[in-house]
């Protein structure tokens, strides 16, 4: 069955690879060759009053080339292995099934899905710039240039952070006491970061399998303020310091096991 999928992420070089070694050969190009068939008729008279029909069938060819597109060669290989029973669906399940987990599997995850609430803030702040420009362009004395200083450090930080791969966390939809961590490389990022909210379906492989209890970084904003240069030192030590709690909740993220860090292939809705 042709399932009708709105992706807001698909990984299209994973994906070719993936085809690539299952089938041996990367198939984006196909040959095609349609027939049409048809009737061409007439009247035949044998005599003046006896008169009969007749008629001869011709057909035409039409050959030529089309490219499989990336939701189309998604299906293909959707298809492939699920005809191999090689894709687990996760959404309710149990610790059994959980545990049968392995390393380089392949999920299908009906999640909840979130980006970190920084990421988010970053965005949102990069829809007022433009509005931040007009009014210093017609009311100069409304923004102050105190105020222009933590604004600066934002679109700094956010410029970084456009050339980092985005954290994703989810759980599965049903058995939410299940963690999951994957990193979306943006330039296959299909949708708005907003649309990473919600539930969606995660398609991906099995890179790490966290145990109970056993903790990761996802990742962390921390160093990449460090870095930049408008900070005094007062602050620097702020962000080092292990006592800073709200520094860590607020830049870093950790996943919790029992947890998956999985390698994204699609999602989906």
């Amino acid at each position: 069955m042709i399932v009708l999928r709105d992706f807001i992420f698909l990984n299209t070089n994973m994906l070719n690879n993936y085809l690539s070694t299952i089938e041996g050969y990367s198939a984006k190009e196909f040959d095609y060759t349609e027939s049409e068939k048809g009737q061409k008729g007439g009247k035949l008279g044998y005599a003046p009053i006896v008169e009969g029909n007749a008629s001869s069938e011709t057909s035409r060819e039409t050959k030529g080339k089309r490219v499989l597109t990336s939701p189309a060669q998604f299906q293909k290989l959707y298809e492939t292995l699920e005809k191999q029973e090689q894709i687990k669906h996760l959404d309710l399940f149990d610790d059994d099934y959980w545990a049968d987990i392995q390393k380089d599997e392949i999920l299908e995850i009906q999640a909840k899905v979130r980006i970190p609430a920084f990421i988010m803030q970053l965005e949102q702040f990069q829809g007022f710039t433009p509005l931040i420009n007009l009014m210093q362009k017609f009311e100069p004395d409304i923004v102050k240039d105190s105020d222009l200083t933590p604004l600066e450090g934002m679109s700094d930080l956010r410029k970084i952070t456009e050339s980092m791969p985005m954290p994703l966390l989810f759980q599965s939809a049903s058995t939410p006491k299940y963690s999951f961590s994957a990193d979306l490389p943006r330039e296959y990022i299909t949708g708005n970061l907003t649309d990473f909210q919600g539930e969606a379906v995660v398609f991906g492989k099995v890179q790490r399998i966290l145990s109970k209890g056993q903790k990761i970084e996802v990742f962390s904003f921390i160093p990449n303020m460090l870095a930049m240069p408008n900070l005094n030192r007062q602050q620097r030590l702020a962000l080092k310091s292990n006592k800073n709690d709200k520094a860590k909740d607020t830049f870093t993220e950790t996943l919790v096991g029992p947890a998956i860090v999985l390698i994204p292939l699609a999602i989906f809705r």
